[in-house]
This record gives structure tokens, sequence and C-alpha cells, in this order.
């Protein structure tokens, strides 16, 4: 395995908490088991533990939980990766997606459809996508992405989309739309955060799709003391509503 250089990307993990830094020579770190610098860590291999605190290569959920700067509310990992299952995403896949917000759930679609596959992801913010751009060149997910700045109303470039995925505050004005770029037998995924909203886009949804699920994910993590194992004082409860349809 290579060793860790000046200018990668490492999550450092100390007791239960974790934290993405980029190392450059000179910087020291703080982290709940102390601090470390960043001459502590070049040349070691990922896995090892100096100073009691773990150094390891980021995974996807580090780097959309710890390393993306966020411009707007990201969708968790937890529903991402069900997004992905009922997506069906694959290598090769060509993906839609609107709302790309600040990246996060871009860059689990390229690692999801790389090294063959591309994504079209549109937001009508520039500054949102000028962010989100940053974020994926940051970590390296850039190469399989097109970005394009503008309200999907005036039109969309592409069609025979393999899946498509939207997150936008009035998806119910755009399901006809999606059923006429993505290609026959293909998924649509949507995410909202009320149940009204979930309510107008399922009144839509009928018209053009069908095998409709709406799902909520809750997530409760448990103290890893083994001999007073009971669950975390606070979980992520409600992010929101998943709505998927082919």
């Amino acid at each position: 395995m290579d060793k860790i250089k000046e200018g990668d990307y490492i999550t450092l993990v100390a007791t239960d908490k974790r934290y993405l830094i980029h190392i450059i020579r000179g910087r020291m770190y703080n982290t709940k088991n102390g601090s470390i610098s960043a001459e502590d860590i070049i040349n070691k291999i990922p896995g090892e533990i100096v100073n009691n605190i773990g150094i390891f290569k980021p995974t996807i959920e580090d780097i959309i939980m710890y390393g993306i700067k966020r411009k707007t509310q990201i969708i968790y990992p937890k529903e991402a990766s069900l997004i992905q299952i009922k997506l069906n995403l694959q290598n090769g896949m060509k993906v839609f997606e609107c709302g790309t917000g600040s990246g996060a759930m871009s860059i689990f679609f390229i690692n999801a459809i790389s090294p063959d596959g591309i994504l079209y992801t549109y937001d009508r913010e520039i500054s949102f996508q000028e962010n989100a751009k940053e974020n994926l060149k940051r970590f390296g997910f850039y190469k399989n992405v097109k970005f394009i700045s503008k309200d999907i109303n005036e039109g969309i470039e592409e069609k025979d989309f393999d899946a498509a995925f939207l997150d936008v505050k009035e998806p119910w004005k755009y399901i006809e739309l999606m059923k006429n770029v993505l290609k026959p037998s293909s998924n649509l995924g949507i995410i909202v955060p009320t149940t009204n909203q979930v309510s107008r886009t399922l009144k839509e949804l009928k018209k053009y799709f069908i095998d409709i699920e709406v799902i909520e994910i809750l997530t409760r993590k448990y103290k890893i003391n083994p001999d007073r194992l009971r669950p975390e004082d606070i979980m992520v409860g409600h992010t929101g509503y998943l709505i998927f349809a082919r």
C-alpha cells in the first residue's frame, strides 16, 4: 500500500470522533485524543495508529460527512446507500440529477457509475454548482460529471438516461419530463422533507410511473461499551422522505 504523502486527504479517528484533514507540512491537527503533526503522518501506511490516533484513507462517507464544503443541506449516507440500490446504479450508466446542491449526492453517484459512466447534474443556482465543482475536484470525482447551470424547465440537453434523481422543492412539476428523458424500465428517485410534498408528488407520479414506494429511514447508533450496551442519547431521525418509481 502506498505511504501517505503531503497533499493527501486522510481521516483521523480518535476514540469516537473522525476528522478529515489535508496533509500540509508544518501543520498540527487537534483531535479528541490530542494533537498530531503532519510530519507524524507523512510516510505512514494507512491503517497505522500514531499517538493513539488511527490514520485511514477516507471513505465516501468520510468525504460526504466531513470533507465537503456545504452551502446547502446534504443527503446523508443513510439515504444515499438506499438510493444507489433503488436506482440500480452500476458502472457505465448515464445518470440525471437535478439539485446539485453541495455535490454530496453527486459524489455518491459518480463513485457508483465510474469509471465509464457519466452524471449530468443540473442546478439553477450558479454559486451552488461552483462550490460543488470545487468539492468534486478536491476529492478526485470531477472526470465523470457534466454540470449544467439552469432550470430544467428550460430543457434537458440529453435523453435516454439510465436513472434519474430529483432533489428539488416542487418535484411534481417535473414528473412528465422525467418520463420523457428516462429509458424504458429505468428508475426515478426523489427526496423531499415534508409529507405534503410527498402527497403532491404521488398524485403526479401515478399518471406516468408504477411500482411507487415512499420510504423514511431512521438510524440509531449504540454506545460501544460491551459491558453497558445501550443506544446513543441522540439519534439521526427524520432527514427526508424518499420516493421511488419506475
